[in-house]
C-alpha cells in the first residue's frame, strides 16, 4: 500500500475512539499478527492478494478485511457470513441460494 494512503488510513483509524490500531510492519506475518492481537478487521493493500484474505478468514472467520490498491479502483471487502434461515423449506432454500449467487455476481467484477 502506498505510504501516503497508509498514513491517511492510520490517522483515520486512530481518530476513532472505538477503534484500536495494531499496525503490522512490512514483512510481518499478517495472519499471525491477526491471531496474536485478536483483531476484528484488517486493511490490506490489494497487492497482498486474494490468497492472503482467504488465509486470514480461515484463521479468524469473524474478520472483516478491506483491500485497497491506492488508485481509483474500488476497495474490496472480504467477509464470511452466517445467516439464520427461519424457514428451511425447499422453496426458501432455493430462494436463499438465488439471492446469495445473485449478490455475489453483482458485487464482484
Amino acid at each position: 500500500m502506498p505510504r501516503l494512503l497508509h498514513d491517511i488510513l492510520t490517522d483515520a483509524v486512530r481518530s476513532q475512539p472505538d477503534l484500536e490500531l495494531a499496525d503490522a510492519a512490512p514483512g510481518d506475518d499478517v495472519v499471525a499478527a491477526a491471531i496474536a492481537h485478536a483483531v476484528d478487521a484488517v486493511i490490506l493493500g490489494s497487492h497482498d492478494g486474494h490468497e492472503l484474505a482467504v488465509r486470514l478468514l480461515v484463521a479468524r472467520p469473524q474478520l472483516a478485511i478491506v483491500a485497497l490498491n491506492g488508485d481509483s479502483q474500488p476497495a474490496l471487502l472480504y467477509e464470511l457470513r452466517r445467516l439464520r434461515l427461519l424457514d428451511p423449506s425447499p422453496a426458501s432454500l432455493v430462494d436463499a441460494i438465488r439471492i446469495a449467487v445473485g449478490r455475489a455476481r453483482t458485487q464482484v467484477s
